[in-house]
């Protein structure tokens, strides 16, 4: 995983580069099912971030229990929902995909609504749910989609909670703060898709943004690049573009080349 900051008149974005790598480690796959398959890939297209991008998929699913696709992290865990004044995300659905157009990646958050540790809820941001609803949603595009919007993005619950009902009940980030004041992130962060779907999806998500107390960690989804073959691959800034393994200077990529570490 790789961190970069940069300092604005008084906050900080935080770039982190994720790549297989780092799965099972700072990301999991979570509840990744059978027919369910999570990568990270060149493109598709001009990806919003670098070259790549997470790419989820799934095979035909008939039922609750079968195909879905997950990468989760825990590293927003204990963070108060009131505190979050960003949530963003770029997808991809590609037109490989025979499910209904309305479904396509979606943004979970695992939330104490309670704020004492005892209550837990998924929160669930889908497209399909925005201002021009199935009209909106593209294929075979990189579409931006703000899940904070001031307050005003749709959001529901996968369970009853106060203000909101479970998985019917769509609601605005804002009604959801204002009848949990305490809720904060518990658990899991991060991309679904999948779960009772019918027919296979493909499709890809990018540039993942979360913003805290005016502070940003944006989320950079890569393929492994690397290890180099030779030197030549790391002179002229070369030695910039590998993450498997990363670098600090053009030396230390031609030693790693001569001596394998």
């Amino acid at each position: 995983m790789l961190v970069f900051s940069t300092l604005g008149a008084s906050a900080v974005t935080t770039n982190v580069v994720v790549t297989q790598n780092d799965v099972g480690f700072s990301w999991i796959t979570a509840d990744t099912r059978s027919g369910g398959n999570v990568s990270f890939v060149a493109g598709p297209a001009t990806a919003p971030l670098s070259d790549g991008s997470l790419q989820m998929t799934t095979t035909d699913a008939n039922g609750a229990s079968n195909a879905k696709a997950q990468l989760v992290t825990g590293a927003h865990v204990g963070t108060p929902l009131s505190a979050i004044d960003a949530l963003s995300f770029w997808d991809y659905r590609a037109s490989a995909s025979t499910n209904p157009v309305a479904q396509r990646m979606g943004l979970n958050v695992a939330v104490d609504f309670v704020g004492n540790g005892a209550s837990f809820t998924t929160l669930v941001f889908e497209p399909v749910y925005q201002p021009g609803g199935v009209s909106a949603l593209l294929t075979d595009t990189w579409q931006y989609w703000d899940a904070f919007d001031g307050g005003d993005a749709i959001w529901w619950s996968t369970k009853d909670i106060p203000g909101v009902c479970a998985f019917t009940c769509y609601v605005t980030w804002d009604t959801i703060l204002a009848n949990n004041p305490n809720a904060k992130i518990s658990g899991a962060f991060g991309f679904n898709v999948g779960s009772g779907w019918t027919g296979q999806f493909s499709g890809n998500a990018d540039a993942l943004t979360v913003g805290v107390s005016g502070n940003s960690t944006v989320y950079d989804f890569e393929p492994l690049i690397g290890p180099p073959t030779n030197k030549d691959e790391c002179k002229n800034g070369g030695w910039m573009i590998f993450n498997n393994p990363t670098f600090k200077n053009q030396g230390q990529c031609i030693q790693y080349v001569n001596t394998g570490k």
